[in-house]
């Protein structure tokens, strides 16, 4: 989700959006470990229904060490395009905007495509129903036992009462099956990130972020437990290839993703210690998508959340707009922190790899061209029009398990 200089990211040009609290469960111990994890675990359902790595930065097929930016280079250039799956973990904030709705069904599409495999889900608000509006996304696509994790520390409320009265999340929570039901009854994102992570090989994982960075800063600070003897940072280090995120302008500017928790966003850009890729708002600002929705069954999950987000804000801004005729175009924000996360580059974009990106202490960001880091951001190639259609084609899509 986006906004920028109080506009509400979709559609664009319109007012600004208003950003529950989940509540701690049970410590517990591994099986190996006497030691317990400090994170919060899920309880039970309420009803079903910067630098780089050292030695382990080489590719497997290159006996010499690579430069930072050619690491991140041949990252972003090689996407879908390896043999095995992207593993993905997936950190979104699901509402209030719907393109995280959107950006989910196309990370499933890919997966149903085998160019990614999702090894779970993190909201990075505190909102009650972030949580199982995801797990009702996985369900319809059929991965409903995928993890869902939320935010159980400091961040993001993630909206009001008068927001969530009338947006998609809660609406999806309520009505669409899932076993989660709210936030309360979801692990602690910092333990399913270690969790996922300790299990995983090394080098393997890309980190997708699309909403504020409170969880995996939270991430990078945790320590040594059951589920991995490293710390946050190291653990990172290790199992991470890439980290995907929808943040900021550029070259420079705001954006509500960095600037709705400022300390996570600078703590993660500046500590993160993998390659970062960042696709910026101008990225995804007019780059409209989501009305084929309109033609996939009633019972898409990812359909409702667009038809009421209309509901709620398409009537105020576009009263000449009927939402109970379709679904008025998107921008599409967060569907571009997926694609380069799994497709790399390809022709869809460019990329500035000379710099780093500098956060301010208010989040607001700003492109310099020294010192170099391993960081990069997106520039436009393909005409908006052929993207956009790249992008419905994959969110539309049927679930494969149809």
């Amino acid at each position: 989700m986006s906004t920028n200089a109080g506009v509400v990211s979709s559609p664009p040009g319109q007012g600004e959006s208003p950003k529950g609290e989940g509540v701690e469960s049970v410590r517990f111990l591994s099986p190996e470990s006497t030691t317990p994890s400090p994170y919060p675990q899920a309880g039970p359902p309420a009803c079903s229904g910067g630098e780089l790595p050292r030695a382990r930065a080489l590719s497997p097929s290159l006996p010499f060490p690579l430069s930072p930016f050619l690491l991140l280079a041949l990252l972003l250039a090689a996407g879908g395009a390896a043999a095995q799956p992207v593993r993905v973990i997936f950190d979104t904030d699901l509402g209030p905007d719907a393109d995280d709705a959107g950006a989910l069904a196309l990370l499933h599409a890919l997966a149903d495509r085998g160019e990614a495999e999702i090894l779970g889900v993190a909201c990075g608000t505190k909102s009650p129903w972030c949580a199982p509006a995801a797990d009702a996304i996985n369900t319809y696509y059929g991965r409903g036992d995928l993890p869902v994790g939320t935010n159980k520390g400091e961040g993001p409320m993630g909206g009001s009462d008068e927001w969530y009265g009338d947006s998609f999340n809660g609406y999806v929570a309520g009505r669409f099956p899932n076993d989660t039901r709210h936030a309360e009854y979801a692990e602690d994102a910092v333990a399913m990130y270690r969790r996922l992570l300790a299990a995983a090989p090394d080098t393997s994982v890309t980190v997708v972020v699309v909403g504020s960075m409170s969880n995996p800063a939270h991430l990078l600070t945790s320590p040594p437990d059951s589920l991995s003897p490293l710390s946050g940072r190291d653990l990172v280090e290790r199992k991470v290839r890439l980290l995907s995120v929808m943040g900021g302008a550029y070259p420079e500017g705001s954006e509500s993703n960095f600037t709705v928790d400022a300390a996570a966003t600078r703590a993660l850009v500046d500590g993160w210690p993998t390659p970062i890729v960042f696709s910026g708002f101008e990225i995804g600002e007019d780059l409209l998508t989501g009305a084929r929705l309109w033609e996939t069954p009633e019972d898409n999950p990812v359909r409702a959340s667009y038809h009421f987000w209309d509901l709620f804000f398409a009537r105020q801004f576009t009263p000449e707009f009927d939402p109970e005729t379709g679904i008025w175009p998107h921008s599409s924000f967060d569907q571009t922190a997926v694609l380069v996360a799994v497709r790399g580059l390809r022709d869809y974009w460019d990329a500035v790899t000379t710099g780093h990106n500098a956060i301010n202490e208010d989040g607001t960001n700003a492109w310099r061209d020294a010192p170099d880091r391993d960081h990069a951001y997106l520039v436009e190639k393909t005409p908006r029009e052929e993207l956009a259609r790249i992008l419905d084609d994959l969110m539309a899509a049927p679930p494969a398990r149809d």
